[in-house]
């Protein structure tokens, strides 16, 4: 409650002052719940700095330098989520990473090649998934992070039976589309998050497939 009191002195604001009453300490348990808020207040007030430092640390130079420039390279990794014509709508969750690396011809168009693979133990068996491509990074503004990327090569699935027997491995058609965002953390390296959908045509297993990755990564210029 804030206190206005007029006197002949002048105006004078006192400081707001706060009761808890008896019932409102038997319901709240006293002080025992203020702990475990404080504790999550602070590790919001952590996430959100950390955030703000990865989005705004050197803003000036991010602001006026086109930092994409010669070489660079990126690692990601993060869930991805597989679907098959021979898996009958069934859709199955793996671990997916993707290595990439090329040129900047200007701020705008980066050209590379890219390594992903996706990984899953299915039914005991485990069923790994590649494509290995060139690929194409498009940023609409010369400082601005947002990209979309594209991409076209070669993919294999290996198949490893847990009864034994050796590895099965087909290859085939693979192209991939994405997007993402780079937040600079440093002068040359930054922060990457990105959605990617990734397409496999294998005519030896007659059947098409389908990956959805969403990774975070680092990245170097």
């Amino acid at each position: 409650m804030v206190t206005l009191q007029v006197s002949t002195r002048g105006l004078s604001l006192e400081p707001p002052t706060y009761q808890l009453s008896d019932n409102q300490g038997a319901r709240g348990g006293g002080r025992s719940g203020l702990p475990r808020l404080e504790n999550s207040m602070r590790k919001l007030v952590a996430l959100v700095g950390v955030a703000s430092l990865f989005a705004w640390s050197s803003p000036a130079q991010a602001q006026d330098d086109p930092y994409r420039d010669g070489w660079w390279g990126s690692f990601n990794i993060g869930p991805g989520w597989n679907s098959s014509d021979n898996l009958e709508g069934e859709k199955l969750t793996g671990g997916a990473g993707a290595l990439r690396g090329g040129y900047a011809l200007t701020p705008n168009w980066l050209v590379g090649a890219e390594v992903m693979g996706w990984f899953r133990d299915y039914l005991s068996d485990n069923l790994t998934r590649w494509n290995f491509s060139g690929t194409l990074l498009v940023y609409p503004g010369k400082t601005s992070g947002f990209f979309f990327k594209g991409g076209v090569g070669l993919t294999s699935v290996e198949f490893n039976p847990a009864s034994g027997g050796g590895t099965e491995r087909d290859s085939g058609l693979g192209w991939d589309l994405g997007l993402g965002y780079d937040f600079r953390i440093g002068r040359t390296i930054f922060l990457t998050v990105a959605a990617d959908w990734y397409f496999q045509d294998v005519p030896a297993l007659d059947t098409t497939n389908n990956l959805a990755l969403l990774t975070l990564g680092l990245t170097w210029f």
